[in-house]
């Protein structure tokens, strides 16, 4: 079953845009200005630990959107088995 939720995660991310709301619009936004003015004040070596770091951090969020994605359906698919094969 895991795999068939990661491969339905996939899918899911080629098929459906990702439209984002203003709010994190927004974020983006101040996280884009911090990141560059952060960036043009460090060194090489810094800015290479930072990169790592936004690269980690990237990975985790991306697996816990998965498992998350993944929970979802688990809980759905059980409300809905609840709501139509009630006794």
């Amino acid at each position: 079953m895991r795999k068939e939720l990661e491969d339905l995660w996939e899918n899911y991310l080629v098929e459906v845009p990702m439209e984002r709301t203003e709010e994190e619009k927004r974020h983006i936004n101040e996280y884009s200005s911090i990141s560059a003015v952060l960036r043009s004040k460090l060194n090489d070596e810094q800015k290479k630990y930072l990169e790592e770091y936004d690269n980690a951090v990237c990975a985790t969020n991306g697996i816990s959107e998965k498992y998350a994605f993944a929970k979802g359906v688990r809980f759905a698919f059980r409300l809905f088995v609840e709501a139509f094969c009630d006794d």
